[in-house]
Order: C-alpha cells, then structure tokens, then sequence
C-alpha cells in the first residue's frame, strides 16, 4: 500500500494528538480532580487512556486499506464494525471542533486580540485544507518534522 506510514510518523501524529489533547479537554479536568484524588486520577487517567491507544494500534497494525474498510474486515461487517466506525466519526469530529475552537480562541486570545475569530478560522483552515487535498503519507511527514522541531526548542 503506497499510503502505509512508518512507525516513527506514527509516533509524531499520535504524539501531537494526545499533546493537543491533554491542553485542551483533559488538564481542566486533571487539575480539578487532581486537588481531591490525584493518585486516584493518575490510574484513571491510565486505564482510560491506553484503552483506546491499543485498540487503534491493533487497528493500525492489522489495516492494509483505510481505517474504515479496515475495521469492516475485522469486524466482518456487522452491526459492530458500523458502531464502531460511527462512534469514531462522532468522536473524531467533536474532537476536532472542540481543539479547532480552542486554538482559534488561544491564538485571538494571546496574539489577535483585534482579529474577528472568523478570519483566524479561514486562516487556520487553510493548511487542514492542503492535508486533506494530499494523502495521510504528507500529514505524516509534516507531523514528523514538528516533532524534530519541537524537540529541539522545547
């Protein structure tokens, strides 16, 4: 398959992914948790979290086509495969809103304070488009050149 990434790209999105993730839906919750019980978050944070990363990776290593056909596969196309495909599109989707609202609002926020939100948008949106007009094997290698650069400045 010509769009198959490497592991090391993989490593960068799932890194970026689960770093985006924790600054805008999880740490309000962590540190509200955290003042009452933060041994007891630590293991519910744990156990919530490498849930869904083996399942993807078990996905992620049995797949040859895309992630949907791929779990129809698995799933041999029955009312399971089509749960799951729909609750990861859901998901997904109210991630990616949700994150986009969030860094919209950082950037206007920090650096736009004049700025209407809807011109953030178009101009944040601009590269989510390019992506999407490419294959996964660029949003890979982009992914994977923001983890060099961000370990270098951090």
């Amino acid at each position: 398959m010509k769009n198959k990434i490497q592991d090391l790209q993989f490593f960068a999105m799932m890194f970026f992914i689960m770093r985006s993730s924790y600054m805008t839906i999880v740490s309000p919750y962590n540190l509200k948790i955290a003042r009452e019980n933060s041994f007891y978050s630590l293991l519910i944070g744990l156990l919530l979290g490498i849930i869904p990363i083996l399942i993807f990776y078990y996905i992620f290593k049995n797949s040859k086509k895309d992630i949907i056909s791929t779990i129809h596969d698995l799933f041999n196309k029955n009312i399971v495969g089509a749960i799951l495909n729909y609750s990861i599109l859901i998901i997904v989707m109210i991630y990616s809103v949700i994150t986009f609202d969030y860094m919209v609002d950082f950037a206007q926020t920090t650096f736009l304070d004049k700025t209407p939100k809807l011109y953030i948008s178009i101009l944040l949106i601009l590269p989510i488009l390019y992506s999407l007009n490419h294959n996964i094997k660029t949003l890979a290698r982009f992914t994977l050149m923001l983890l060099y650069i961000s370990i270098v400045f951090i």
